[in-house]
């Protein structure tokens, strides 16, 4: 009985942390003005890499969340990592890919990558193709490719509210010199 009674007063002390935090993000949300920072030449822009491998039943949907986002400024970097199922045709057939040959700096030490590709439907959305070596190597690939300071990762797997990156952003956009993170 000691046991239960702790448990069932652990999990209402949690819903009460878990109430009141709830409460004051959403009266946080109700007082930003996120059409001025999505309207604004100041916003930050942002890199999105995606570290993909075998994801072909989700990889389209997760790429159009993330093309979807209402932040003004970002690009899309998707890392398929040696995939052996059709990631890359999946994506392709969406979005129309074409091989380019560009620049990559080496930075931080990857598994060679084998093609780089970009939408001609999207000109935000790059593919990177390389030889298979785990997701910290793929978003270090990504991070290597990327064009902008500010670096958001996410899975492969994973559909994004049309305004998440908008939120996270607008954090980092009052104080960014100290300010180096953002989290959901």
């Amino acid at each position: 009985f000691a046991y239960a009674a702790t448990l069932a007063l652990y999990v209402a002390g949690m819903l009460a942390v878990a109430i009141h935090e709830s409460r004051f993000r959403r009266r946080q949300d109700d007082v930003e003005d996120y059409d001025a920072v999505r309207g604004s030449r100041y916003t930050i822009p942002v890199s999105v890499i995606v570290a993909a491998f075998n994801e072909e039943g989700m990889i389209v949907p997760a790429i159009d969340s993330l093309l979807g986002q209402v932040y003004p400024e970002m690009e899309l970097i998707v890392v398929d990592d040696g995939s052996t199922d059709g990631t890359l045709a999946a994506i392709d057939a969406a979005y129309d890919l074409e091989p380019r040959q560009e620049f990559l700096r080496d930075n931080i030490a990857t598994k060679p990558v084998r093609t780089l590709y970009h939408s001609r439907t999207d000109p935000r959305l790059t593919v990177l193709v390389k030889t298979n070596g785990g997701k910290a190597d793929s978003l270090n690939c990504g991070v290597n490719f990327a064009r902008y300071r500010y670096l958001c990762t996410v899975d492969a797997d994973t559909i994004f509210a049309s305004d998440a990156l908008l939120k996270a952003m607008t954090l980092v956009g009052k104080d960014p010199e100290h300010i180096v993170a953002a989290s959901s």
